[in-house]
Formats: structure tokens, C-alpha cells, sequence
């Protein structure tokens, strides 16, 4: 179930599905077939390999995340260096058009004129 938790943890975390199947079958699938070969059918041997993956997926995550988190860093500091070439937009005068009374007058202008 833990295992489970960390893949959607990945997924949500934008790793790669490869990559995550690559440490499933690298940390579960084959440490398993070594384990069962080598000591036999061994229920605790399973609970270490788990534990063993989960702890490798976590880190997968933590430098994924880490790498986002650097590029955005990255990003955001150029565009405040960068000086701004394109004027601000002026400002909408006509906000007033949007405003409860306004909106309250045009429809009773609309009723009237279909009324009328």
C-alpha cells in the first residue's frame, strides 16, 4: 500500500513513468527473483525489498522536485532582470459598466424595450 502511495506521489511529482518502472523492476521484480532464489519463499524478505524501493522512489521524487524547483527559481529571476520593454496597459475606464447599477439599468432598459 505504501508502494502504492509513493507511484501516485511520483506521478502527481511529474517522474517519468519509465523511471518509475525501471526502479520497480530494478528494487521489487528483480531483488525478489534473487531473494527467492537464493533463500527461498521468505514473507520478511519482501516487507526489506518494499521498503528498499519505496525509499529509492522517494528520492526519485526529491530530485525531480528539486530540479523543477531550481528551473523555476532560474526562470523567475531572469524575467525580473530582464527590464520590461512593452508599456503596462492603460487602465479600463469603463469599469462602471460592470457595476451592480449599471448591469440593474440595462435591464430594466431591456425589459422595457420588449415590453414596449
Amino acid at each position: 500500500m505504501r508502494w502504492n502511495h509513493e507511484v501516485d506521489r511520483a506521478l502527481v511529482s511529474q517522474v517519468p513513468e519509465d523511471e518509475i518502472r525501471q526502479i520497480k523492476n530494478e528494487f521489487i521484480t528483480d531483488r525478489i527473483r534473487q531473494s527467492i532464489d537464493t533463500w527461498g519463499n521468505g514473507p520478511e524478505l519482501l516487507q526489506k525489498i518494499i521498503f528498499t524501493a519505496i525509499k529509492a522512489l522517494a528520492l526519485l521524487i526529491s530530485r525531480v522536485l528539486t530540479a523543477i524547483r531550481e528551473l523555476k527559481n532560474k526562470l523567475f529571476h531572469e524575467t525580473l532582470e530582464k527590464p520590461s520593454t512593452t508599456a503596462a496597459p492603460p487602465l479600463q475606464k469603463q469599469r462602471w459598466r460592470n457595476s451592480p447599477s449599471h448591469r440593474f439599468k440595462r435591464a430594466c432598459k431591456t425589459y422595457q424595450e420588449k415590453g414596449a
